[in-house]
């Protein structure tokens, strides 16, 4: 990765790359599956996961994918994109389990926090 990114940008960039790994694993034994389709997923996964955490992403590949997208048939297009979905799901819920886990902490200290001082309270 550039080191002149911002940070913002290089989470993207590290998240795109991600998804590649991700989905090459999932879809590597399927042999009906050619690597440009799995290339494709892969962005498009890439970008979903960025733009759930807030991160921009690069618009000229929107127009690329989009462009590949419409070469698909109604099967390969509905197939890729269930398996975007569900690769996504797992990608981002595994980021925000480790990602939540400060605030959950923070969360619950402040509500034991906050029901100690209730029940002070009743006792005066």
């Amino acid at each position: 990765m550039n080191k002149n990114l911002e940070f913002a940008d290089s989470l993207g960039t590290a998240i795109r790359l991600l998804s590649h790994g991700a989905i090459n694993n999932i879809r590597n034994t399927e042999k009906e599956v050619t690597k440009s389709q799995r290339g494709l997923e892969a962005e498009i996964m890439g970008h979903a996961v960025a733009a759930h955490f807030g991160l921009k992403t690069e618009d000229r590949w929107l127009k690329q994918m989009t462009e590949r997208l419409q070469e698909l048939s109604d099967k390969e297009l509905s197939k890729s994109l269930n398996q975007v979905a569900v690769a996504s799901h797992k990608f981002i819920n595994s980021i925000a389990k480790y990602s939540d886990t400060p605030k959950r902490q923070r969360d619950r200290s402040m509500k034991k926090k906050y029901n100690h001082t209730q029940s002070i309270g009743r006792n005066i």
